[in-house]
This record gives C-alpha cells, structure tokens and sequence, in this order.
C-alpha cells in the first residue's frame, strides 16, 4: 500500500527559501508575475521615448511650415496648385518621421534630389545689389598704400651740409686772396708785402611749413597711423622744395640757388669772387653737329679742363635726364660715345670718366642760353645749414573740429666757392 498518496497536502514541507513561489518557478520555470512587472517597466520607458520623439518630429513640422510660409516667393516647376504642395509637404513630414524611427534617409536624399532638379527660382541673389546679398561681399583692405614717387634732388648729397642747433645764420670767413713776394739779393732790402684779404660767407636759415588741417573724427576713426603718414609726406615735399631752392631761388625767404648768381665767360683770375664762369656750346639751344666728326662733344672736354687741377679731385657732373638723354648720343673722334652707361647697380654712369649726377628736380633742360648742365666740386662749391630738423606742433584748440598738423623745417643754404663749378650754356657765346 502506497502511503504516499493517502498523505494530507497540508503534510508536504517546503524549504525555507522555496516557499511562497510559484509551482513553475519550483519546476525551474520563469517567474510570470515578475516578467508581467518588467514588461510593464520597459514598456513606460518605451512611451516615455515615443512622447520625446513625438515632441521632435513636431518641432520639426513647426519649422518646416515657417520654411514654406517664406518660400512663398518661389515658384517650382510643375508645382500645380496648393492640393500639390500639401502633398509635397506630407510626403517630406513622412519622410522625416521615417528617418527618426528606422533611421533610414533614403526617402529624404529621393525627395531632395527630385526637388533640386526641379526647382525653378525665379528670384536670385547677387553681389551687384546690396539687398540681394551684396552686403555679405565685403572688400580686402591692403595694409599698404601705394605710393606715387617723386624725383629727387642731388644737391643734399652732393654738397656741404652744416648743422646748428643755435643762431638764425652761419657765417664763416673767406680766404680769396694771396700774398705777394719776390726775389731778392743778400744784400738787397726786403720791403713789405701785400696782405691776404679775407672775406666773409654769411647764410641765413630759412624756414619752410606745412599746414594740414584734419577733422577729429577722421583722427578717431582712421585705422593707421595718421600723424606720421603726414609727417612722411612733409618730409618728402620739403625735400623736393630745398632741391629746387638750392639750384634756382632767389634767396628771398629761401636758400639761395647756385644758379641765380651771376655768370661770365671770362676766367678765375679776372671774373670777380662770386660770379661763375661758363662755357658756351656755339650753338644757340643744343650741341653745334658740323665737323668732322661733330663738334658737338668739344665744349664738353672743353669744361672739365676749364676747371683748375685743385678742384677736379672729387668732381662731377650735374644735369637732369633730358640733357642726358641728347649727350647720350655724342662721338668721339673715334666713333665711341662719350657717356657710359653705370653697369653696377647704385654706381653713377661717367661722362669723359666723371660720375654722371641726375637731378630732374630743379635743372633746366636744353634750351637757348641756358644753363643745363654744371661740372664741379659740388662739396666745395655751395653749402647747407640745416637747423636741428623737422618739428611738428599739434593744434586741437584753434579751429574745432580741426586739428592743424603744423610741419616746420629751418635751412639755408648759398654759394661758398664759385671757382669749384663750372657751367655749360647753350648759346652762340
């Protein structure tokens, strides 16, 4: 007889940690009523994510209706009328909604391209109008200036210059004159000889200004630096002014140019201290071209010897690039021209083995009885007194809103020797 089966339900015994679970999960098998709870979680967490995707996909939509309200403007192609655009738009929200949820694009990459091939904008954006988008094509602003370069003086480099710091004038003594002597015999008296005489150079200093006015405002807003670019500019012209001054001014609150003074044809010894000695060509404006060869390249070597021995060390010649350009094509004797080009870089050309100067500023060109073209010692021949530099003084307060940029230099300049130059003019005698 089984016992086993007649034996109460109530008489089986259940392991501490086994009871009050399932007859399944005792068999091994999976808790129901914990799935059931864990499915109910996830299934929260799943709503939770939809909602947010859902938020998404709306903001979405939102844009897209601002997109389309704008692009009113444009008109596609085959577009039909407004039944077609709600198509168009429902397709391209379904699209969008597909690629959120599987994350797949190509229902959107088809509809881009459809649309780009077909679209037809009958308004179009240029920079030749402002309001098109020329606003956006903003110019390259270059961080230099280019510059438009003036000719130089040569008179400032070839000539004696002086700095004081004190005085309005420079004054300096002379020595023009000689003693005189003789021969004696042993016995014979000696009576006195005649004395040196002596002389004075006197120089006043001039003064040359520039006054440029400038708003304030430009001041303040002017990306660089204003006040020295003047200042460079100042520089510049005054440079140019005394060049021209130390050849051809008057004198008359400005230096005196070495060709205002007096000319002659007669030499040294006779012609008096102060008056330069010149040589006419024979011809009245140009070269004389009769002879042969030419007689015109003879008043020329003529010159350099008119020049006595103590002043040809450190001569040379001066004249512009006109007078240069016609002495350029003179012979010699023996078919060779005369001038010769520089073949170095920074070396000056020679004409008959002196340096060739240029100074376009202020030498006259060939014309009648003019004097174009000077051979010399040009340090011993004229000087220049600069006074310190050039000053800048700036005035804000007397003409509001402008501000005066007050440049001044003081220079002087004249004559110190006038048997060290020689002159070509270009006349009959």
């Amino acid at each position: 007889m089984n016992t086993f089966v007649n034996r109460p339900r109530n008489a089986i015994q259940l392991p501490a940690n086994r009871r009050g679970m399932s007859v399944f999960a005792m068999a091994g098998e999976t808790d129901i009523a914990a799935l059931s709870r864990a499915f109910e979680g996830h299934n929260a967490t799943v709503q939770a994510a939809l909602a947010s995707t859902d938020k998404k996909i709306g903001d979405i939509v939102a844009e897209i209706d601002k997109l389309s309200t704008k692009s009113a403007a444009f008109q596609v192609v085959g577009g039909g009328g407004g039944g077609g655009k709600k198509k168009r738009l429902r397709d391209e929200l379904k699209a969008v909604a597909n690629f959120f949820r599987t994350k797949d694009n190509s229902e959107l990459l088809k509809i881009h391209n459809s649309g780009v091939a077909a679209l037809n904008i009958n308004a179009q954006m240029s920079e030749n109008s402002d309001g098109d988008g020329g606003f956006f094509v903003l110019p390259a602003f270059s961080s230099t200036m280019t510059k438009k370069l003036f000719d130089v003086t040569a008179m400032r480099r070839l000539s004696r210059v002086e700095t004081i710091t004190a005085g309005d004038r420079w004054e300096e003594p002379i020595d023009f004159g000689e003693t005189s002597s003789g021969w004696v015999g042993e016995t014979q008296g000696r009576p006195t000889t005649a004395t040196p005489k002596i002389g004075k150079l006197t120089i006043p200093v001039d003064e040359a200004y520039c006054q440029p006015p400038v708003t304030q405002r430009l001041l303040d807003d002017v990306g660089f630096d204003l006040g020295g670019w003047l200042n460079e500019k100042a520089t510049s012209k005054f440079g140019r002014d005394e060049g021209l001054a130390f050849l051809s001014g008057d004198g008359i609150n400005k230096p005196r140019g070495l060709l205002s003074y007096p000319i002659a044809p007669d030499p040294d010894a006779v012609r008096p201290w102060g008056t330069i000695q010149y040589i006419p060509t024979g011809f009245s404006g140009g070269f004389l071209t009769t002879g042969t060869p030419p007689a015109g390249a003879d008043c020329l070597r003529a010159l350099t010897w008119k020049l006595r021995t103590p002043y040809r060390a450190g001569a040379s010649w001066l004249m512009n690039s006109n007078t240069i350009s016609q002495i350029d094509q003179l012979k010699d004797g023996q078919g060779h021209y005369i001038f010769r080009p520089s073949m170095t870089a920074g070396a000056p050309s020679s004409l008959l083995g002196y340096p060739v100067e240029i100074d376009d500023v202020a030498m006259p060109d060939i014309a009648a009885n003019a004097c174009a073209i000077a051979f010399g010692n040009f340090k011993l021949t004229y000087l220049i007194i600069d006074k310190i530099g050039i000053k800048l003084l700036i005035d804000p307060f007397t003409n509001k809103p402008l501000v005066n940029y007050y440049f001044y230099r003081r220079v002087g300049g004249g004559m110190a020797n006038s048997e060290a130059v020689k002159l070509l003019r270009f006349s009959v005698s």
